[in-house]
């Protein structure tokens, strides 16, 4: 089975970063520009744009909306790691410990990210993958009537009954859909009148995403008559677990070399950086030795997990 790379993006947004000229109504600043006093000691721009990447997202996002609680929670952590630090308490072999494995950790993620950057894909090899793959990178763009199994219907008078309609009565609705579509009726009028999707049929029935073969959560039977058909097509119904489906195909073709290339890059691109930590993931070894002493500990995880299964 291929397992899959464990690509480890940080999206980092640094508020002074590739700025040519500030907006209007902004003022330029220089790196030692004093912008606050943190626990009395002076922060600089050149200080901001040092600590915001390394920020984690959750505190980046407070300080991009709430720049002073963004700080001062920043600032009461290096309050508690200057207590920390005179208390010794960084010396703690078991703290230095996992300091190393932190340490680890963010260099492999490091890495990751600098090979990904690193990697490119040649002009060529696009152009053979597209010219080799043209029949998988058909799509269409559809509108869909979506008829779900079950109605289920409320009346708010007296007593507070509900209702639920059979499946025959929901198939015989997408049945009526299918024809009044084939006799030439609005298909986007249809989607808000007829559609259990409030979402797309808002939309007048335009799917978000198109169809291409194998998309995620799209059975085969559903993909293949779409991606068979031609413009303007009626598609179904097309029975599924939770309801019927009724299509109109709007476009329905190979793309272009442009249009396709973000994604043929992005496969190509993930394939080789698979590759690389594969290679890497087959050089790393562990020999393990004193079966003894791996049964015992084993045994007693087990064991330990069992207590405190009983426990709860």
């Amino acid at each position: 089975m291929r397992r899959s790379l464990p690509l480890f993006l940080f999206a980092v947004s640094c508020a002074f970063s590739q700025i040519s000229a500030p907006p209007a109504g902004l003022i330029e600043v220089t790196p030692d520009a004093v912008i606050a006093f943190i626990n009395g000691r002076k922060f600089t721009v050149g200080d901001f744009e040092r600590l915001l990447p390394a920020l984690n997202p959750n505190l980046q996002k407070l300080v991009a909306s709430q720049p002073k609680a963004g700080l001062q929670e920043y600032a009461l952590v290096d309050l508690l790691t200057r207590e920390a630090e005179k208390l010794k308490l960084d010396q703690d072999p078991k703290l230095l410990e996992k300091l190393a494995e932190a340490r680890r950790q963010m260099l492999a993620v490091a890495l990751i990210q600098k090979q990904t950057e690193l990697t490119k894909v040649p002009e060529e090899d696009v152009r053979k993958y597209y010219e080799a793959n043209l029949e998988s990178m058909r799509e269409a763009q559809v509108r869909i009537v979506f008829v779900s199994r079950a109605q289920v219907t409320q009346s708010l008078g007296a007593g507070g009954s509900t209702t639920q309609a059979e499946a025959s009565a929901q198939k015989e609705k997408a049945g009526l859909v299918a024809k009044l579509a084939r006799e030439g009726k609005d298909f986007a009028e249809l989607a808000k009148q007829y559609s259990d999707d409030r979402d797309s049929a808002a939309n007048g029935g335009v799917l978000p995403v198109k169809i291409r073969p194998g998309v995620a959560n799209m059975p085969k039977e559903m993909t293949e008559p779409v991606l068979t058909a031609a413009k303007g097509d009626i598609i179904g119904p097309l029975e599924h677990e939770t309801g019927w489906y009724v299509m109109r195909v709007e476009t329905v073709g190979v793309p272009e070399l442009e249009a396709a290339r973000p994604d043929i890059e992005k496969q190509l691109k993930d394939a080789r950086l698979r590759s690389w930590y594969e290679q890497l993931r087959a050089k790393a070894s562990v020999q393990m030795e004193n079966d003894a002493f791996w049964q015992t500990f084993v045994a007693t995880n087990k064991k330990d997990d069992g207590s405190k299964g009983a426990a709860r």
